[in-house]
């Protein structure tokens, strides 16, 4: 229910009292909900030993989740990436936190890859034409994570390239990831370029979509 986000079947909040099965249900709620900062506060309750002991394709999830409210909710990035190593070493996996996975995992790799070496993932998806990757979903994501580390890094045109792109698919129902994040990060990107009315409109865009948005991206366009 959760994961399809039918919310209203999927229970009530829980707290840190909770078993650590239910305090990753909850986690997941407020995940759909977009509620990243509660859910990164749950669970970080849940130890090692805890997530160990879930059952292995719920422990996939607890990592990949983990990963991403870290990263969606404005936690340094590097601080994601044990939990994504070891999602992605998971022998059991969940294809629908792919999405998830491939995002959080490209933030948490950038952040930590020295300058001079190969980054994760980008090096293969460079090359490829926007268009191309836009015809996939698997590309779609890649080309969420390309925009998003184009943003982050100062390159504003190839970002708006990438990032128009995806935000065209969220409009249209065609790809469901993200809740403003990206909306927030294009309009970064035509702010860092000096387009203030553009990145004005964007911006608004991702608040009306989401209020979990790390606030630096409102921030540096107020």
């Amino acid at each position: 229910a959760i994961l399809a986000h039918d919310l209203d079947m999927s229970g009530t909040e829980l707290d840190d009292t909770a078993t650590p099965q239910r305090r990753l249900v909850s986690a997941m709620r407020l995940t759909a909900a977009s509620r990243w900062v509660l859910a990164a506060r749950l669970l970080d309750t849940l130890s090692d030993a805890d997530i160990a002991a879930l059952d292995p394709v719920n422990a996939y999830r607890a990592r990949v989740l983990r990963g991403w409210t870290i990263v969606a909710s404005g936690r340094p990035a590097a601080d994601a990436l044990p939990a994504l190593d070891a999602a992605v070493a998971s022998a059991v996996q969940d294809t629908a936190l792919r999405g998830h996975l491939t995002f959080a995992y490209g933030q948490a790799k950038q952040a930590t890859t020295d300058r001079n070496d190969p980054l994760w993932g980008f090096d293969e998806a460079l090359s490829i034409d926007r268009a191309a990757l836009a015809t996939t979903g698997e590309g779609l994501l890649r080309l969420s994570w390309r925009g998003s580390a184009y943003a982050l890094t100062g390159s504003t045109s190839q970002a708006i390239g990438d990032l128009s792109v995806v935000t065209s698919r969220i409009d249209d129902g065609t790809m469901g990831l993200g809740d403003g994040v990206f909306h927030a990060l294009l309009g970064f990107a035509h702010w860092m370029s000096g387009e203030w009315r553009r990145a004005s409109i964007t911006i608004g865009l991702a608040d009306m979509l989401s209020t979990q948005i790390p606030t630096y991206f409102f921030l540096v366009a107020s």
